[in-house]
């Protein structure tokens, strides 16, 4: 090949990974056009290297995985084949679970054009500054007079900018925050004070925007990211702080003005020490009680709890996860099959049917049960452990590997276990995640780590 024409390719890849966090404001259709071309620039330079797995563990068990997800797919499709309506999801079902294979192709691709210098970071670390402060001051926009910059209103708690109808500005600003944080200690590293400012600006902004945006969980996720980073910033940790307090400040004078975010944040709070006691308790009471004492605790939840049935749904959808898993717990349903699989659980107290378990770890044992979930689990863990000593290790911790730092840190976050979650296969996660795991499957950080 030419080094013309793999110099054009380069501009073109470069072109799309710094329209990459852009494609997720424009929705699923941008994303997906986005990485199809991603994925036909990289075929059309690589060809048959992408496959070259150089040894490497975690990308071997990354196809393990998702040749165990087509499986599992295909043989519940053969076992509950006897329902035209039912017959209708599993061909979409089986059709999904083998596009869903460009995922793969997706990061291996990612991974390969790293290894070739044909991905620029700096460019991607840009745009999420940009595309982040926009969406940050849109939002705010929004709360301060009614309508951000495209005339949305949103609603009472719920700013969401430029994504409109769709909630999702603060799960968009909290996966694109730690990269913008790089951006800024990069663009500005020859002027201290500069970067300084616009650093404890950019995490001021950022958390009153994602708190306006009545994304609960991103909220609450927000000051695990400020955690991790201060852990390798230690120059910067006096401006979290004073961006974190003066915020709060913001925020505690936003509530006294406004009741419905007070209410609305207040049972969040609620419901989130509530859930988990409640969810386990139910899981006793259901699989393990005495049978003599079952009717007496199931009166303990109903005095106590009376709002089972009302704020998030949470608890009723998690336990409706564990009674899908219990169906098949080894091989569980396949790819998307809970929200076919929720409904034959309805007749047990506190459940409810939904599109998928809203938790990574319970939409793998109920679509993969416990063998998907084993494969999933080794994998994360190799990921994490294996680049431990790199990005901790003083010695080894240079500026180079230092740009691979946020996606280090995302993937323990995203796949952080207790929070709720969207599903893991929709097009906004899955290529999110992917992205992620491309750059950290690379060879280019293992050479950055043990370069003297």
């Amino acid at each position: 090949m030419s080094t013309e024409r793999i110099f054009n390719i380069k501009n073109s890849v470069n072109l799309l990974i710094f329209l990459f966090p852009l494609t997720f404001i424009l929705g699923n259709f941008a994303i997906n056009i986005g990485l199809t071309f991603i994925c036909i620039l990289g075929i059309s330079i690589l060809k048959k290297d992408i496959f070259d797995l150089d040894f490497n563990i975690e990308k071997i068990l990354l196809i393990f995985f998702f040749s165990f997800l087509i499986f599992t797919t295909v043989l519940d499709i053969y076992l509950n084949n006897t329902n035209q309506n039912i017959n209708l999801l599993n061909e979409e079902r089986f059709l999904k679970s083998i596009l869903f294979l460009r995922y793969l192709l997706f990061a291996f691709i990612i991974s390969k054009l790293l290894d070739r210098n044909l991905i620029n970071l700096k460019i991607f670390l840009f745009s999420c500054l940009i595309f982040c402060t926009f969406v940050s001051l849109d939002v705010i926009l929004q709360f301060l007079w009614g309508k951000d910059l495209f005339g949305y209103t949103g609603s009472l708690v719920n700013k969401s900018g430029p994504f409109g109808d769709e909630h999702v500005a603060g799960g968009y600003l909290l996966r694109f925050f730690l990269f913008s944080l790089i951006a800024i200690q990069i663009l500005f590293s020859k002027n201290k004070k500069n970067r300084d400012f616009l650093f404890f600006l950019f995490i001021f902004i950022s958390i009153i925007s994602i708190f306006y945006s009545g994304n609960k969980m991103s909220f609450l996720m927000l000051p695990l990211c400020l955690i991790l980073i201060s852990l390798f910033l230690q120059s910067s940790r006096i401006y979290i702080l004073a961006a974190v307090i003066l915020s709060i400040i913001a925020i505690m004078q936003s509530v006294k003005y406004d009741k419905q975010f007070k209410i609305y944040y207040s049972a969040f709070f609620v419901n989130i020490q509530e859930t988990p006691k409640h969810f386990f308790k139910k899981i006793y009471i259901d699989n393990f009680a005495p049978q003599e004492k079952k009717e007496i605790l199931q009166n303990q939840i109903k005095d106590t709890n009376k709002g089972w049935a009302v704020r998030t749904g949470h608890k009723q959808i998690f336990l409706t996860a564990t009674d899908v898993w219990k169906q098949n717990k080894l091989l569980g349903g396949g790819m998307r099959s809970f929200r076919i699989n929720c409904s034959k659980t309805l007749d047990n107290s506190y459940r409810m049917c939904e599109g998928h378990p809203h938790n990574y770890y319970l939409e793998f044992l109920t679509d993969t049960g416990i063998f998907g979930l084993i494969l999933i689990l080794f994998f994360i863990s190799i990921l994490i452990f294996k680049n431990y000593k790199k990005f901790f290790n003083k010695k080894l911790f240079k500026n180079a590997t230092f740009f691979y730092l946020p996606f280090y840190l995302y993937i323990f976050i995203e796949f952080f276990p207790i929070k709720s979650t969207g599903s893991f296969f929709s097009t906004f996660n899955s290529t999110y995640i992917f992205f992620l795991l491309g750059f950290l499957l690379s060879k280019k950080i293992s050479k950055y780590s043990t370069a003297t």
